[in-house]
């Protein structure tokens, strides 16, 4: 293994070109000062700043396993951006986003992936995929919604803001890892246990740290520790075959939900999410009563 230099670039944004709204993210089309253009994923959305630092993370992992993904940088934001014939609420995104966001190469004459074009994509690739997001329980690729689109070199795959292993690591928090089987049941690329053998290359330490430590400050809780999460992904890798044989086997017993019984899933793990969030806050707010 070796060292690998960082590519991380900073650049400054200079205009909102084009927006998409989508559930509780609101991605858009920016131009920045390179003079190039770049989807940028807010910082001040209400999935908040772990989740820009698990895609950036999540990205450049990919990367070093050989999933082909379109480049993250680093995009910072000013108040300037703001407009009063905008809509009120990308305003306010942009006053609460302003700092670093991260931004995603744009990449033209992209054509949305179909579960009718899987033979297109190479067994190696398609094995690959999958198993990368076993590991690090990427929930967030379907096929109802497989953040899968072809390029011109060929598949590429993005959005990874919902990698639960790196997510969990960024929020010191612990979930059952089988709460998302059924989802990774529904992966594009599923395939029964025994299919393409898939091997990770070594990832050298130094590789991972280097990765964590291009985390913008911002899309960190004050008291984050970065040793922590690049030996937690570190160890992820250690124990890939060991983790991958047991999750595979346990999402091959998964029956494959109806989409009645996944929506009733979904709201029923997002009510236990706000329970557990509204208790955390109650918490909060009573200890610090205590303070003298």
């Amino acid at each position: 293994t070796h060292q690998v230099t960082s590519h991380m670039t900073h650049k400054s944004v200079t205009r909102i070109l084009h927006s998409y709204r989508s559930g509780s993210s609101w991605p858009v089309l920016v131009e920045a000062s390179d003079g190039l253009r770049y989807v940028m994923k807010w910082r001040g959305t209400a999935e908040g700043p772990a989740a820009n630092a698990a895609d950036m993370i999540a990205l450049r992992l990919t990367r070093l396993v050989g999933i082909p993904v379109p480049t993250p940088h680093v995009l910072h934001l000013t108040a300037v951006l703001v407009h009063p014939k905008q809509d009120p609420e990308l305003n306010d995104l942009i006053h609460r986003s302003v700092g670093t966001n991260l931004g995603i190469e744009e990449i033209p004459g992209t054509e949305p992936y179909h579960h009718e074009r899987l033979l297109e994509v190479p067994p190696q690739l398609r094995a690959l995929v999958y198993a990368f997001d076993v590991l690090f329980l990427n929930m967030d690729r379907t096929k109802s919604n497989p953040n899968l689109v072809f390029a011109q070199s060929g598949l590429l795959c993005w959005d990874f803001a919902a990698v639960m292993e790196v997510r969990m690591l960024l929020e010191r928090r612990s979930l059952t890892e089988n709460i998302f089987y059924p989802l990774l049941r529904r992966h594009p690329f599923y395939e029964r246990s025994g299919g393409v053998p898939v091997r990770f290359p070594q990832i050298d330490a130094g590789e991972i740290a280097s990765i964590v430590a291009d985390v913008p400050d911002d899309w960190f809780a004050a008291e984050t520790d970065r040793s922590s999460i690049a030996a937690g992904i570190r160890h992820i890798f250690v124990e890939a075959a060991t983790i991958l044989e047991r999750r595979r086997a346990d999402i091959d017993t998964t029956p494959l939900e109806t989409d009645e019984e996944r929506a009733a899933r979904g709201s029923a793990n997002r009510k236990a999410f706000e329970a557990a969030v509204d208790e955390i806050t109650n918490r909060s707010s009573a200890e610090s009563g205590k303070k003298p």
